[in-house]
């Protein structure tokens, strides 16, 4: 990895807990020494924590679909224009990633599917996004 930072601050928001739980084991990896995730449940505390917390995240990790709120596309746009940090999507859903994906095909962003990923693919993908 080529850039100097040596902590970075990662938010995350997927409605089911069970993908939280996964993120933040998976980030207690020796792989991720350096990386640092707080986890949220919708849209709304996402805002609250780029608007309030004096934690500067340097990547979003969002789920596609996200009930009570905006939903992962609008909430991946916003923060993007409006707090300039990447973002990370990522689905379990197939229809909907490649739906994404044709909608906005020059998008800088990458994108996971929650299924069959490991965490070597995980740290690629954010490697990828904070250089």
């Amino acid at each position: 990895m080529s850039s100097q930072k040596e902590n970075y601050q990662i938010l995350h928001v997927d409605d089911q807990i069970l993908y939280r739980n996964l993120l933040e084991d998976a980030f207690n990896d020796e792989l991720f020494d350096g990386y640092n995730v707080n986890s949220v449940s919708d849209t709304g505390s996402v805002y609250a924590e780029l608007d309030n917390s004096e934690t500067e995240y340097d990547l979003l990790i969002t789920d596609l679909e996200i009930p009570n709120g905006d939903e992962g596309m609008i909430l991946a746009d916003n923060v993007q224009d409006s707090y300039d940090i990447p973002v990370l999507m990522n689905t379990s859903l197939d229809q909907r990633r490649d739906e994404f994906l044709n909608r906005a095909p020059d998008e800088p962003r990458d994108f996971l599917s929650k299924g069959g990923m490991t965490l070597e693919d995980l740290r690629e993908s954010i490697d990828g996004l904070l250089e």
